[in-house]
């Protein structure tokens, strides 16, 4: 099996983990993350469930999937010189958004046992919201960007036409979310982006996916009698 599919069957089964360990899980066992608040009753009853320590490991391996997906992802698109530098900053910052999702899980993780300690928590749940909502916003803004650069840079005729505007979709969101812990807003804004960033990561593993089948399928038809 080629990288690029390598990379292609690791992309939807990181995609599948953060739906399961992410989204849907925690939010059937545990409800709704609590964010960019200072309740302290909120904040605590939602670190007293024990569950999201299994959430936070199984994050922890979707963590290994995503890489391996950006990888694929790199150096398919690094073989293109036009491709090679942008490719080579989504990475840069894909590497960055592993290593703040690994710390975020950690911390989250964390923040359980310490309540179930008998410590105070707030100050710790500061660090996890502003490493969640701030710092990984910024580079979940930055590797959308800049692989999309490189796709439309390298001319991979799997892109669809829309994925561009997509991209920025995702770009400008991202960086209105990177913001909202500081000037305070709401979910309703934010969500959009989030939705948005699913759909865009969704996309980008089935273009590259399909690119590989649609370079073969070129190249047998650039070639008379094999098409």
């Amino acid at each position: 099996m080629s990288s690029t599919r390598i990379g292609s069957v690791a992309g939807w089964l990181t995609l599948a983990g953060i739906l399961a360990f992410e989204v849907i899980g925690p939010s059937l066992a545990v409800g709704q993350r609590v964010t960019g608040s200072t309740d302290r009753g909120a904040i605590e009853a939602h670190y007293a469930n024990s569950a999201l320590l299994l959430f936070g490991l199984g994050q922890f391996v979707v963590i290994i999937g995503f890489l391996v997906f950006a990888t694929a992802l790199r150096e398919a698109l690094a073989r293109r010189e036009s491709a090679a530098f942008w490719a080579n900053v989504g990475f840069a910052c894909a590497l960055v958004a592993a290593a703040l999702l690994l710390v975020r899980s950690a911390i989250e993780m964390a923040l359980v046992r310490t309540l179930a300690a008998g410590s105070d928590i707030l100050p710790t749940f500061f660090v996890w919201d502003f490493t969640y909502n701030s710092a990984l916003e910024a580079m979940e803004a930055g590797y959308p960007g800049a692989f999309a650069l490189a796709i439309v840079m390298a001319g991979w005729r799997s892109m669809p036409r829309w994925y561009p505007g997509l991209t920025a979709i995702v770009f400008v969101f991202k960086l209105i979310h990177m913001t909202s812990l500081v000037v305070g807003l709401p979910l309703a804004v934010t969500l959009p982006g989030s939705i948005a960033f699913v759909v865009w990561f969704g996309v980008t593993v089935w273009i590259l996916g399909r690119q590989e089948s649609v370079v073969e399928a070129a190249a047998r038809a650039a070639v008379p009698g094999t098409a």
